[in-house]
């Protein structure tokens, strides 16, 4: 599963964009901006971005010190992963 949309120069974007006080961030699937909100639920530890548009989500595990910006970076690595997983995969 390639990710159509994924383009890390976005994601560095987005994560400025993110530093400037912006709660709202680019999708790495349907590249539409500002579509991901992040939310944080500190009662169970678990953090989720998910876009209005195309209803992507990514759940990971929190911590305390954890920001939304931290759920947004980790979802990114983990789609950068997935790729290089499928790159490999067709290579060999």
């Amino acid at each position: 599963m390639r990710l159509s949309g994924f383009d890390e120069r976005s994601t560095i974007r987005s994560a400025a964009a993110f530093a400037e006080g912006e709660t709202e961030l680019d999708c790495p699937f349907c590249n539409h901006g500002s579509s991901v909100e992040c939310r944080i639920d500190m009662k169970n530890l678990i953090g989720e971005a998910t876009c209005r548009i195309c209803q992507e989500n990514f759940s990971t595990t929190i911590t305390a010190l954890s920001e939304p910006i931290d759920i947004y970076s980790e979802w990114i690595d983990e789609c950068e992963r997935v790729n290089n997983l499928e790159d490999e995969a067709t290579e060999a």
